[in-house]
């Protein structure tokens, strides 16, 4: 949660992080499918339980408190978030099959946080899962990840409902991008971490960016940060 804070004090409005499901259902907010790059241990997210996760702590540098590298709960992430008055993009992230699962833990927490007047976009590159929360949550915004925005993207955003796009930032294309935007959805571009690379988008109108470095950004219209 340290990023979080940082990303309030540099005057971030959104922040955009994963949350994925332990072996022993919890959800936690984390990316990768294994702890081994971040954490160390070789252990895949699926196998491990909290009992053991919650003592272990991010190996990357980190020049604050030593605690924040721990690996939250989402329902601690959630009171984190809302006390910095932050607005939040969650990735629903999916490693092998547990998309219901997932679901069905998180949402009786977001819809708390919801409840609480949090601001909340659900996002995810499994259609399953959009699909799974707008069954349950019909007024919640959804956004669709994507390498690339798909030739029928017009019909997945009447299925779900969406409220966004977020497109690998390559592959963006200025016709498909003014299509997208004139159909009244919002676009957000992951994950470019200079400004130089997205002078382009900037140009079609592309909403915003998901990016590791909220400095780049900073005079974007919405800046979400990873």
């Amino acid at each position: 949660m340290a990023a979080f804070r940082r990303a309030a004090a540099m005057g971030a409005q959104w922040i955009e992080t994963d949350v994925c499901l332990l072996g022993d259902g919890t959800p936690i907010l984390f990316h990768d499918h294994t702890f081994e790059r971040t954490i160390g241990p070789s252990r895949k997210v699926r196998e491990a339980e909290w009992a053991e996760v919650r003592h272990w702590r991010s190996h990357l540098p980190w020049d604050g408190d030593p605690a924040l590298t721990a690996i939250p709960r989402l329902d601690e992430a959630l009171q984190e978030i809302h006390r910095l008055g932050l607005s939040l993009n969650l990735e629903l992230k999916i490693h092998d099959g547990e998309g219901d699962a997932l679901v069905e833990a998180a949402l009786p927490l977001l819809r708390k946080h919801a409840d609480d007047g949090g601001s909340l976009l659900i996002s995810s590159f499994e259609h399953r899962a959009l699909e799974q929360v707008r069954e349950q949550q019909t007024d919640w915004d959804l956004g669709y990840l994507c390498a690339g925005i798909p030739p029928d993207w017009q019909a997945i955003a009447d299925e779900l409902r969406l409220a966004s796009f977020h497109p690998e930032y390559r592959s963006l294309t200025a016709a498909r991008a003014q299509a997208v935007l004139e159909a009244g959805y919002e676009l957000y571009a992951y994950t470019p971490n200079r400004a130089e690379e997205v002078t382009d988008l900037r140009a079609w109108g592309v909403t915003g960016v998901i990016t590791d470095d909220v400095r780049e950004f900073a005079d974007w219209k919405e800046v979400f940060h990873l």
